[in-house]
């Protein structure tokens, strides 16, 4: 089962968690056809924190679909990639480079979420 890492608290942005597998998508390297899952592990208005099953290197340039709360794509580059405590996947902090009012939108829906008891209950059984 993964688990949460603390996050740093050095960010110059707010930055919201998110509950487990609430926002998931497919990401593809630049240059190439193999999509892989992700999970966003928590978002802020101008960047991601992903789960990805594999390491990825800094400096590459990924494109994010994501279809849940709605369908936006987006670029991004890879700032840095750590090994999860478990050992099932990595952490991966992404610049997003374009599509900002989506990201926006994206982080304002997830703080909803998050602010919600709905999601507060699923949030809870996910991580039980």
């Amino acid at each position: 089962m993964m688990q949460r890492a603390q996050a740093p608290l050095r960010r110059a942005e707010l930055r919201s968690d998110i509950a487990t597998s609430t926002i998931q998508g497919l990401a593809v390297k630049s240059g190439e056809r193999d999509n892989r899952p992700f999970i966003i592990w928590d978002i802020s208005d101008k960047g991601l924190r992903l789960w990805l099953p594999d390491r990825v290197k800094a400096g590459e340039i990924m494109r994010l679909t994501v279809a849940k709360p709605f369908v936006v794509i987006f670029s991004c580059e890879i700032r840095w990639c750590k090994p999860c405590e478990d050992g099932q996947g990595f952490h991966v902090g992404m610049r997003v480079l374009d599509n900002f009012q989506r990201l926006e939108a994206l982080h304002r829906e997830a703080a909803e979420d998050i602010q919600s008891p709905s999601s507060a209950k699923t949030a809870d059984a996910t991580r039980a």
